[in-house]
C-alpha cells in the first residue's frame, strides 16, 4: 500500500491520459473510458497497491446504482410520456433554464437530462445551462457534488454544505442569467 500522504503517479495518471484521448477522439467514448478505468483498478489489485473494498467505497458504487437506476427510469418516463416536451416547447429560453436546474436538485442532473432531453427540447442549448449550472445550487444536483463530499469526508474533512449551498444560491442564477443572455444576444438555441 502507498502512503496516502504521498501522490502516486503511475497507473491513474496513464489512465487519465487515455481516457482523455478517447474523450476526444471517439464519438461515442463511454465503453471505451469505462474499460481504461476496469483495467486500471485491476492493475492497481494485482499489484496489490489498493484493496477492493476501498476501490468500492472510493467509486461511491451505491450512490452510482442509484443514480443509474433513477436515471434509465426517467429516461423510460420521457420516452413513453410526452409531457415533458410540451411542457419545455411552451416556455422560452429562461423558463427552459430555470426548470432544468429545478429540476435537476430535485433528481440529480443526470436523471433529470434522462427525462427532460428524452424527446428533442425546443431549446436544447437552455436546457443544457440549465442541466450544467443548476446543480451547483444544491448537494442533490450532481454526481460530482455528491463524490465530492463523500471523498472530502472520507479525507477527514468536514465540509460545511450550508455554506456551499449559500454560495450556490448566490452564484447558480447569475451563471445561468449571464450565459442564456449570451444564447439570447448571439441567437443560439
Amino acid at each position: 500500500m502507498t502512503r496516502p500522504d504521498r501522490p502516486v503517479v503511475g497507473v491513474g495518471l496513464l489512465a487519465i491520459a487515455v481516457a482523455t484521448v478517447l474523450v476526444v477522439f471517439l464519438p461515442t467514448p463511454a465503453p471505451f473510458v469505462a474499460a481504461v478505468g476496469v483495467i486500471a483498478i485491476g492493475i492497481r489489485l494485482r499489484q496489490q497497491q489498493d484493496r477492493l473494498p476501498h476501490v468500492v467505497s472510493v467509486l461511491g458504487m451505491p450512490v452510482l446504482l442509484v443514480l443509474f437506476g433513477l436515471a434509465v427510469a426517467l429516461g423510460t418516463l420521457g420516452r413513453a410520456w410526452s409531457g415533458p416536451a410540451p411542457f419545455l416547447s411552451h416556455l422560452d429560453e429562461w423558463g427552459t433554464a430555470a426548470v432544468a436546474a429545478v429540476t435537476s436538485v430535485l433528481f440529480n442532473n443526470l436523471p433529470a437530462a434522462s427525462l427532460l432531453a428524452a424527446q428533442p427540447p425546443s431549446h436544447p442549448f437552455a436546457l443544457l445551462t440549465g442541466l450544467n449550472l443548476g446543480p451547483n445550487l444544491f448537494v442533490t444536483g450532481s454526481l460530482a457534488w455528491i463524490l465530492w463530499l463523500s471523498a472530502a469526508r472520507g479525507a477527514g474533512a468536514q465540509p460545511s454544505i450550508t455554506r456551499a449551498a449559500r454560495l450556490g444560491v448566490l452564484v447558480v442564477p447569475i451563471s445561468i442569467a449571464v450565459a442564456v443572455g449570451t444564447l439570447t444576444l448571439t441567437g443560439s438555441r
